[in-house]
């Protein structure tokens, strides 16, 4: 079975990426997520899960800590897709008066992914020591941080 709806509205919201305009499909985001399945069900060795990366399912079904992991995981994997894509944007072009610099976008972009990467990371740490991690996704630009990192 697909990940439910519930994992794609997560992940999308921790993106922000609502609006008219969406960035992600909900088809994208299903396959991230599997894929992020995979690694996290490998990260924490979770015995029990079957992530199919053939037709994009994950039974049993994720939930809880697992759950959120998996969302923080395709969000440090779609973030570092985004950080290469502006990384083969950036350019600087200057003309005589005229100048064009995207550098500065894509160093931002690299920042944002890195953020998320430590984001999940300091989310499956916590999670081996059993402190529960499902409450604390906001966002990875959240306001402040509290005392174990998160945002």
């Amino acid at each position: 079975m697909a990940l439910c709806t519930n994992a794609i509205t997560m992940l999308r919201a921790t993106l922000g990426d609502f609006g008219p305009t969406q960035i992600y499909s909900d088809e994208r985001l299903n396959e991230a997520l599997c894929v992020a399945a995979f690694f996290v069900v490998g990260d924490i060795s979770l015995s029990g899960y079957t992530v199919n990366l053939t037709d994009f399912s994950v039974s049993p079904d994720l939930e809880g800590d697992e759950l959120a992991l998996v969302v923080l995981r395709a969000v440090c994997l779609l973030d570092g897709g985004a950080a290469r894509e502006g990384a083969r944007n950036s350019i600087s072009v200057k003309d005589g008066p005229s100048s064009v610099d995207m550098r500065g976008r894509g160093n931002d972009l690299m920042r944002v992914g890195e953020s998320s990467c430590l984001l999940y990371e300091s989310a499956k740490r916590d999670y081996r020591l059993g402190i529960p991690v499902g409450r604390l996704i906001s966002s990875p630009y959240g306001v402040g941080q509290s005392e174990r990192g998160y945002r």
